[in-house]
């Protein structure tokens, strides 16, 4: 059976997917900001006498807060798969580059990664879904607080509010959003910044807008936050975990694997397969940029 010959540009990546997971990535990781500073500016306009309207919203925000933890570490976990299948394929293309047939080896590791991703992706869909849930009640607790009706109501809430959405008008700036979530890579490697990510964008400009509320537009300004709590965030959050459970850089060389199964053998054609390798190379390291210190992949 003769060889399969594959043009080598046909296992280059593609940076727009690149960019789809990488900004899924960062809309997962930008809610735990959200409830993150939520949290803290409340804890720092704390009264000495909470009431009980104040209790509810607490509780259900450190609900958020762990649902989001527990969809960053399943974000983590497809994340570590496509920063490791990176590795793969630059392993791969450099040692077809060496043989004297330039063939792919096979090995059935891509799977063992796809199947990875979708347990995953599973997990993430139900955080998600919970996530969305306990921000409904927590939208449904803001708005039992009648701020319509209650002036000085609505002008204790505008308080935190406008604490709050200052706060997170810096973070969203791209200096100090950028640099929490990225660990260093080897110089010369380009980065996906914050800006592929559509929560970020909406968070950015609605914060900026937010932090200004005009007196005596208590009731607009209270619509336009449970406006974008109730529909921007898990919109966005649903989005994102979507693009997570997808791995269409994978699609094409299991297509491979499964005539190398077969006993074809594929042979890459192309005088670039070192370039290629070291483009891989470059994505995984762009990928484990966005991981814990503890979860990062070496190249093994």
């Amino acid at each position: 059976m003769p060889a399969l010959g594959v043009p080598a540009e046909k296992l280059k990546p593609d940076p727009k997917y690149v960019q789809l997971i990488f900004g899924a990535a960062y809309d997962i990781r930008i809610c735990g900001e959200l409830f993150d500073g939520w949290a803290a500016q409340l804890d720092k306009l704390q009264s000495k006498k909470v009431d009980e309207r104040e209790r509810t919203l607490r509780h259900h925000l450190t609900l958020l807060r762990e649902d989001v933890n527990w969809c960053a570490r399943a974000t983590d976990t497809i994340i570590l798969c496509h920063a490791r299948f990176a590795y793969l394929m630059a392993q791969r293309i450099d040692d077809a580059n060496k043989s004297w047939l330039k063939s792919l080896k096979y090995g059935a590791e891509t799977t063992r990664l796809a199947n990875d991703i979708n347990r995953a992706a599973r997990a993430l869909s139900q955080h998600v879904a919970q996530m969305q849930a306990t921000l409904a009640a927590f939208v449904g607790a803001l708005e039992q607080l009648d701020v319509r009706r209650k002036k000085s109501t609505a002008r204790r809430v505008l308080g935190w509010l406008k604490h709050l959405f200052a706060a997170l008008a810096g973070i969203f700036a791209l200096g100090s959003f950028f640099s929490p979530f990225l660990h260093s890579v080897t110089p010369g490697i380009s980065m996906v910044g914050p800006a592929v990510s559509t929560l970020w964008k909406a968070a950015a400009s609605f914060c900026g807008t937010a932090s200004e509320i005009p007196e005596g537009k208590e009731t607009e300004s209270i619509d336009s936050v449970l406006l974008f709590l109730k529909e921007t965030v898990p919109r966005e959050a649903q989005t994102a975990q979507k693009s997570l459970t997808r791995f269409d850089e994978a699609l094409f060389i299991m297509g491979l694997e499964a005539r190398m199964k077969t006993g074809r053998r594929v042979s890459l054609r192309g005088p670039d397969l070192g370039a290629i390798a070291q483009e891989w190379r470059g994505i995984a390291q762009q990928y484990q940029s966005l991981l814990p210190d503890d979860d990062e992949d070496d190249e093994s």
